[in-house]
This record gives C-alpha cells, sequence and structure tokens, in this order.
C-alpha cells in the first residue's frame, strides 16, 4: 500500500476531516495560552508548579497502590 492509497482512503479522508475541527481548536487555544503566559509569566509559573505537584501527588498514590497490590501477593511475585 502506497501513500497515496492510504490518504484516498474514504475511512482516512473522513477521520481527517473529522480531527481537522479539534486539531485547529486545540492549536488556536495553545496559541491563546502562550499570549496570556507570555503577558502574566508569575500566573503561568504558578499554574505549572500546581500542575507538575498534582502529578507528583497522583503518581505516589498510585505508587502505593501498587505496592500494597504486591503485599496480597503470595511471596516470591512482588518487588522484594
Amino acid at each position: 500500500m502506497t501513500a497515496i492509497q492510504i490518504y484516498t482512503d474514504p475511512e482516512t479522508i473522513r477521520f481527517i476531516k473529522k480531527a481537522r475541527k479539534w486539531l485547529l481548536l486545540s492549536g488556536m487555544l495553545l496559541m491563546v495560552i502562550v499570549f496570556v503566559s507570555v503577558i502574566f509569566p508569575m500566573l503561568a509559573t504558578i499554574a505549572t508548579e500546581l500542575f507538575i505537584g498534582w502529578i507528583f501527588i497522583f503518581s505516589g498514590l498510585f505508587n502505593l497502590l501498587i505496592f500494597f497490590s504486591y503485599r496480597s501477593m503470595r511471596p516470591g511475585c512482588g518487588p522484594y
């Protein structure tokens, strides 16, 4: 199958047309976010710190969940 055959497939064309609106919308949203972060760098810094902090919290909770689920396994199957 060549690249021309892939892009002329009707299903692929429908998918590209459907995704085009969302790609355009997300690009415009990212441009607005960048513009606001250039104007208000302190606000962008605080938002980034909060976002990364929540990622750390959720990853820590997920790791605790995995840790305690290993304890319920038979000996020798867990990480220890």
